[in-house]
């Protein structure tokens, strides 16, 4: 078996069609870190709803 080593492309073909050996695949580039955590804050933000100052009256009465 012939292992080689991953190295990252720094003109990466995306969207285009490439010729691969046969065996060979494509591994999708996983987000870092960062983008996730970026990702995660983003949907957060989606789902907070204002809390209404007529609701936080009523209810400590």
């Amino acid at each position: 078996m012939e292992i080689r080593k991953m190295v990252a492309d720094s003109n990466p073909l995306e969207g285009e069609d490439v010729d691969l050996p046969e065996g060979a695949s494509l591994v999708p580039k996983a987000p870092s870190e960062e983008e996730l955590r970026e990702a995660k804050f983003e949907r957060m933000e989606e789902s907070l709803e204002p809390i209404a100052d007529d609701q936080g009256e009523e209810s400590s009465e």
